[in-house]
């Protein structure tokens, strides 16, 4: 048998793909959100950093105004270092506006140096507005400093820390990706390897191959699904043994009727025999027991139908069974075995009152039939917790303990039925109706004391009436 490779798009590829797809879409928003984060971050940082360089750069020139008393020959080089250090345009105006102090990078390192028209657009254009701060002494303002930052630059660090962090999240989410990737092959891998192999298995089922099973061992619903399936495959193979030992055993029932009415037809076909009242009773006798053959596979055919077609209503199986002991008296009493029963009130099931009437009529058929005369067959309902018992015992020879288990058995017949009539049906159709309605039936024959059956149905919900 080829193997099935897995087709293009199939379930395998789709279910890759969700799995990446959903990876890939949470990695990209966590990128995005980290690489958001950290850009705020950075601006944050930068403006504490140019906050903390207006800050000093305000108490440099304080201090420098302090130790000589004026602008006029105070030294302004430290305000000039903070300045540049911080990447910034400095500009100093005393109380009457005079400029004392342009510093920054590109900027004439003099006092009072002049701009003109384009050099201050340009200026405008790389640097953002001014920030004036107020330089005070002594409670006294004594001049204003004017800062300007670069509008699209970071400073060297800043912009570094930027651009290692935006390369570690692209190198993450690349990593992330071939790692969504790997595991969701090992995932789908494991999704739909055991399903391949529970679609081989109910594909060989349907090619007719009754032994196939999947038998796979996976966590989950993959695991009960493949134990359904080969549960399944199971029943399918049971029920077909069941149907060629059906076809096998009517074959057999019928072949001994047939033979012996083709060969005494033919012999009167032939003047062999002559028709005499005896051989055409022969005949008849026969074709009973072919008309009792047909009656017994149409009650078992009716009974392995009965779960799709049973009248359920509540029924008291004490009355039932007594209604058919009634019934019956006359049989037990032509073949001389008491019947004794002991019937509680109120023994109410939600079953088919005909299908429970079938059941204790063959318990007791059964019963009667392997009694001797003399015996005794003792019927007793009794009711438990949830359940209804029926359990019907005779003093006959009992059934030895290797039988038990195939009394239920569709038309088997013991080592103690020769000579006995029947096709080996009324029990099977007991263990039909019995299952039909959510019960089980049981054999027992305790040594010398004959045989028991033992019927246990549910016991109906609601009210109960008075017994």
């Amino acid at each position: 048998m080829t193997r099935e490779r897995p087709r293009p798009g199939g379930l395998r590829l789709r279910l890759l793909a969700a799995f990446v797809g959903v990876a890939a879409i949470a990695i990209g928003a966590f990128a995005a959100l980290t690489l958001w984060s950290s850009r705020g971050s950075v601006s944050d940082l930068v403006y504490r950093q140019q906050r903390s360089t207006m800050q000093d750069a305000v108490q440099v020139l304080a201090d420098a105004y302090t130790t000589t008393g004026s602008w006029d020959g105070a030294d302004l080089r430290a305000a000039r270092v903070v300045a540049v250090s911080g990447d910034a345009l400095l500009e100093v105006r005393d109380t009457q506006g005079a400029v004392v102090l342009q510093a920054g990078r590109g900027m004439g390192a003099g006092a009072g140096a002049g701009r003109g028209t384009g050099a201050q657009h340009a200026l405008d254009s790389a640097y953002g507005a001014a920030t004036e701060m107020s330089i005070e002494v002594g409670g006294l303002r004594v001049g204003r400093a004017s800062f300007r930052f670069p509008v699209d630059a970071l400073p060297p660090a800043e912009a570094e820390l930027r651009d290692a962090l935006t390369r570690t999240t692209v190198f993450g989410i690349a990593a992330a990706v071939v790692v969504a990737l790997l595991v969701g092959i090992a995932v789908v891998n494991g999704i739909t390897r055991p399903l391949r192999r529970l679609t081989g298995a109910v594909r060989r089922l349907g090619a007719g191959e009754r032994g196939a099973r999947a038998n796979l061992r996976a966590p989950g619903e993959l695991g009960e699904l493949a134990a359904a399936v080969d549960r399944m495959a199971a029943n399918l193979e049971r029920e077909d043994e069941l149907r060629r030992a059906l076809t096998a055993d009517v074959a057999h029932e019928l072949r001994t009727p047939v033979t012996i009415l083709a060969a005494q037809c033919e012999a009167l076909l032939d003047g062999v025999a002559e028709p005499t009242p005896a051989q055409i009773s022969s005949l008849h006798e026969e074709v009973l027991r072919l008309g009792h053959l047909i009656e017994d596979l149409e009650a078992l055919a009716a009974a392995e139908a009965a779960g799709l077609r049973l009248e359920r209503a509540p029924v008291d199986v004490g009355v039932v069974v007594g209604n058919e002991a009634t019934t019956l008296l006359p049989q037990f009493a032509a073949a001389e075995v008491t019947l004794e029963t002991r019937l509680s009130g109120n023994a109410i099931v939600d079953g088919d009152h005909e299908r429970l009437r079938q059941v204790a009529r063959n318990l007791f058929a059964n019963a009667l039939k392997f009694t001797p005369a003399g015996g005794r067959v003792e019927a007793e309902v009794v009711v438990r917790d949830g359940t209804v018992g029926l359990t019907v015992s005779d003093t006959g020879p009992g059934i030895p303990v290797d039988e038990l288990p195939r009394v239920f058995e569709r038309f088997w017949r013991g080592r103690g039925a020769g000579g006995k009539a029947g096709s080996g049906v009324g029990l099977a159709v007991v263990d039909e109706l019995v299952r039909a309605h959510d019960g089980r039936v049981f054999a027992a024959s305790p040594p010398g004391r004959g045989a028991t059956f033992t019927v246990e149905l549910p016991r109906a919900a609601g009210p109960r009436r008075p017994g």
